[in-house]
């Protein structure tokens, strides 16, 4: 099966090398991949944590990104030259070379390798160094070093030297004039990281500081770290009590509210329970027989004033009358089709033979029947000499029948009336049900908030000690942000020391020794008549009062 390999990447530089150490732009510190290997995706070569890599697949040694001058040079074939040596089993690695890759949005310049396929049972240390050979001057840049760790050196083109016979003065001015500025800038660097020093001691309260021989670290740095970790602990337990008071203080506000609520749930629950007290106490009457009769009687006396009706009497208007209703003042209605009208029209005729007693018959016949109040009534006989006899028996029946739904009317009201007087009783009953069913959910609302307000109650609510106010509060944290401003200062105090140092004793020294070494490259790269007067025009002439400007010496 495959097995994971152990690699160990030597970085040894053979350059040929005539300047030391000049500032980058880049800050190499702040990169977090510099330095690191990544597979092909950007991800981390490493397996959980362990220092191995998997063969089959490609890995890039991060140099540093392809937009830092120091580091894109390493890609022009023409003037660097790059190889691998193996060291240990170096056998299990090939294609070595150095590449541009982009890794999340950055171009970035890396020695890509490639680790061979291993189906041995064996684990391998991998041991290669990588050899970068300058075909032309280089000049290292920067040689970042940060906490023990090396980056990878950043590198430059020389600039010209008397080697150059091939330049122009103008050239060899121009270079010079570039060198006085890299070296103004290096000095303003300098005294920026110098200044940047007053300001950070300044913060971090160190008085004796000294401009001339800055110390290299703040004493009493650990102490003010400590006394910051001791401020921040002080406000971060005034802040925890603070609302712990606070939520108690609501916790109590919501315990009052609750207990007042309870009092107005208790009053309205006696309300309710005298309500329902002063409730008769007998059972609501049984009114299902007379509703029955009721409906049964009502029932007869539709059916009846229907009878009535369709006969051709004025129902409403009999009734009216009362006692004095007699057939000689029957109201009746103006229906043409009802018999009675029917049996007056025909009975006023003075011709019998023109009387139709056969359609007056065939209606009487249609209204007789079992149990009709018509079967009494007579038909009028063949000779047509009944006719009197026949309308009075009508009339009397008109008569007798709105007579006894008169009755039957009353008789309804009898009823109406007797369960009307019921019907208190059963009112009673239905409040007493509605007032129950309020005392019920009352009960159950008094008891859920009895259970909070007990919970409430049983927690010990009152501040431990003095009550810390919000003043307290802010005064611990502004002393805490105070105490970690210093602490903060002293600590960049001494990673800007670093950066002073190097500025001073590397960089600018580097700048200064360039500036010379161009200056020297200018009088000796040129013909003497272009610096003695007297002699022909040089072709640089104009260029050696700025020069002497920069360069008074």
């Amino acid at each position: 099966m495959k097995k994971l390999l152990a690699l160990l990447l030597a970085v040894a530089c053979v350059l040929s090398l005539n300047v030391a150490a000049f500032a980058a732009a880049y800050d190499i510190y702040t990169d977090p991949v510099v330095g690191t290997i990544l597979n092909g995706d950007g991800e981390p070569a490493y397996d959980s944590g362990y220092d191995t890599l998997k063969p089959g697949d490609d890995y890039y040694y991060i140099i540093g990104p392809s937009s830092v001058a120091g580091y894109d040079i390493l890609t022009d074939k023409g003037v660097v030259r790059f190889s691998m040596k193996k060291k240990t089993n170096g056998k299990l690695v090939s294609g070595a070379d150095i590449v541009e890759k982009r890794f999340n949005g950055t171009r970035y310049v890396c020695i890509r390798f490639s680790i061979k396929d291993n189906f041995s049972a064996d684990e391998y240390k991998v041991e290669m160094e990588a050899q970068i050979k300058a075909r032309k001057d280089l000049i290292v840049t920067h040689y970042p070093s940060l906490g023990g760790r090396d980056f990878f050196p950043m590198f430059k083109l020389a600039g010209p030297s008397a080697r150059s016979a091939d330049l122009t003065p103008e050239q060899l001015g121009a270079a010079y004039e570039q060198a006085v500025k890299e070296l103004a800038a290096a000095e303003n660097r300098q005294k920026d990281l110098l200044n940047e020093l007053k300001q950070l001691a300044a913060d971090a309260g160190y008085a004796a500081f000294s401009p001339g021989s800055p110390v290299e670290k703040i004493p009493g740095v650990d102490a003010l770290k400590a006394e910051a970790d001791r401020l921040q602990k002080v406000y971060e337990d005034l802040k925890a009590q603070y609302d712990a008071e606070q939520k108690a203080q609501s916790l109590t506000a919501e315990a009052e509210k609750l207990r007042q609520q309870l009092a107005d749930l208790d009053a309205k629950i006696r309300e309710v329970n005298d309500q329902i007290a002063a409730l008769p106490t007998e059972q609501p009457a049984d009114t299902s027989a007379l509703q029955e009769a009721l409906t049964a009687l009502k029932q007869n006396i539709s059916g009846l004033t229907g009878v009535l009706t369709g006969l051709g009497v004025d129902v409403d208007g009999a009734l009216a009358l009362g006692e004095g209703l007699s057939t000689g003042n029957l109201p009746r209605t103006q229906d043409p089709n009802a018999l009675l009208n029917i049996f007056a029209s025909e009975n006023a005729k003075e011709d019998p033979e023109e009387k139709d007693a056969a359609g007056v018959n065939a209606i009487l016949r249609g209204l007789q029947g079992e149990g009709s109040i018509f079967n009494d009534v007579p038909l009028i006989d063949d000779e047509g000499g009944n006719w009197a006899a026949v309308g009075g028996q009508l009339w009397t029946l008109a008569v007798n029948q709105a007579g006894q739904l008169g009755a039957m009317r009353a008789q309804a009201e009898g009823l109406q009336k007797q369960i009307d007087d019921a019907a208190p009783q059963a009112g009673n009953a239905a409040q007493r049900q509605a007032l129950e069913g309020q005392l019920t959910t009352l009960n159950g609302d008094r008891a859920k908030l009895e259970a909070r307000y007990q919970e409430l109650t049983a927690a010990n609510l009152a501040p431990l000690g003095a009550p810390v106010t919000i003043e307290q509060v802010n005064r611990a944290k502004a002393d805490a942000d105070a105490a970690k401003a210093k602490s903060d200062a002293a600590v960049k105090y001494g990673e800007t020391y670093l950066l002073w140092a190097a500025q001073k004793n590397t960089v600018v020294p580097a700048a200064q020794k360039a500036k010379d070494e161009a200056y020297k490259a200018y009088f000796e790269g040129a013909d003497a008549r272009d610096v003695h007067p007297g002699g022909a025009p040089p072709v640089g002439q104009d260029l050696l009062p700025r020069l002497q400007a920069l360069h008074p010496e």
